[in-house]
């Protein structure tokens, strides 16, 4: 079966050599593709994390817990979350706020002092148009 090709052997090494050259290139391919997914992966599921914490500034959380990220010897996102938590919290929505206070179309009780407090302390949408709303009634 081994039949060996005495004629033109130099086409067959050429193609040979072209087939591996090709072969190389799809394996570098398939690396840089299996690396872009692990990465879009890994950012989903930050984003994820970083939405479920009540991030205020998702860009800026982002790079910073990406940064955390990649000076641990064992990527931990949760734990670099809670990290990002303690040390700036400014990025995150206050937790000790009521998440029930009012319904939309409904007027915050005590005022638009208390209407404008309420939607600073929160940083929730809802509070700051009834607010708005608020204030432009009176």
């Amino acid at each position: 079966m081994d039949e060996v090709v005495h004629e033109g052997d130099g086409v067959v090494d050429e193609r040979v050599l072209s087939l591996e050259r090709e072969r190389d290139a799809l394996a570098e391919r398939l690396s840089a593709s299996e690396a872009a997914v692990g990465r879009l992966e890994r950012r989903a599921a930050l984003d994820a994390l970083l939405a479920d914490s009540e991030v205020v500034d998702l860009e800026a959380a982002r790079l910073l817990t990406e940064a955390a990220v990649e000076q641990m010897d064992e990527a931990d996102l949760a734990m670099a979350v809670e990290d990002l938590r303690r040390h700036r919290p400014y990025l995150f929505r206050c937790r000790g706020v009521d998440e029930g206070q009012g319904v939309m179309g409904e007027e915050p009780e005590g005022g638009p002092v208390e209407a404008a407090r309420r939607a600073r302390a929160s940083g929730h949408r809802r509070d700051l148009l009834a607010y708005l709303r608020l204030r432009r009634s009176r």
